[in-house]
């Protein structure tokens, strides 16, 4: 988007006050116009009826009583286009200004898509690059080259490996598997004493829980029979018309 220079005290210039107000509308619009369209201050005759944009717009024939007011006050110059405005580009920038200002704001815009998505991609690898499992940490190596050496290179290997040492990936940590565990707790397996002090006696003892024993063949039947209202001996005829029924139905469907 292009902006107009204007000055504050513009309106109050002698020029704009023997312009009158339509002389100071049509010269703001011209100002506008040419900004727009990068004419460099160059009105073509064409275009003066498009300049008031506002309704009521002056007539064609009063736009050029107006226009021609601004050239003789200085503030339109004529051309063999149309009219100049004068000294526009004094305040205003050129065409070619306002070019390569685009052009270098279109390519701060691409530098800035490109620096973001190359960021993207590298957080993207970095997170795509971690280990999905910790790799173990040789511990027992230093451990085994502190004992067997002597005083002072125990403590110069450590920081030789640790500033050759790759660092490690970002939110990744690895765990030893060659840590010694825990001595397993000391189990008593000497019956607890009584209040006075001696062991339990074994007939005392109460005997261990045993697992409930599941239920018959005959006590199944008898439990479904007693549900649906029948005796066991109905429950079985029931059962035994049920499938001959079944074997007859898949063998007329075998025949056919």
């Amino acid at each position: 988007m292009t902006w107009v220079r204007l000055e504050p005290d513009a309106p109050r210039h002698p020029k704009m006050m023997r312009a009158g107000f339509d002389g100071w509308c049509l010269y703001t619009l011209g100002i506008c116009y040419s900004a727009h369209y990068l004419t460099d201050g160059l009105i073509v005759r064409e275009a003066l009826p498009a300049l008031w944009p506002h309704a009521p717009a002056p007539k064609p024939r009063q736009l050029a009583t107006i226009a021609a007011k601004l050239v003789d006050v200085g503030l339109w110059e004529l051309d063999p286009a149309g009219w100049r405005i004068h000294d526009y580009l004094r305040y205003q920038p050129t065409k070619s200004e306002v070019l390569e200002q685009r052009h270098r704001a279109q390519l701060y815009h691409q530098a800035g898509g490109r620096a973001r998505a190359s960021m993207a991609s590298r957080i993207a690898g970095r997170f795509s690059s971690m280990p999905t499992s910790s790799e173990p940490a040789d511990h027992a190596g230093h451990h085994a080259g502190q004992q067997g050496s002597p005083k002072g290179i125990g403590a110069t290997s450590m920081v030789t490996s640790m500033s050759t040492s790759t660092p490690p990936a970002p939110f990744s940590f690895s765990v030893s598997k060659e840590q010694t565990p825990l001595p397993p707790l000391p189990v008593d397996n000497s019956p607890e004493p009584l209040s006075n002090g001696s062991p339990p006696d074994a007939l005392t003892s109460q005997p261990e829980s045993t697992k409930p024993q599941q239920p018959t063949r005959e006590e199944q039947l008898r439990t479904l029979a007693q549900f649906n209202g029948l005796t066991p001996e109905q429950l079985r005829d029931q059962a035994a018309q049920l499938a001959k029924s079944l074997s007859d139905k898949l063998k007329v469907g075998t025949k056919r």
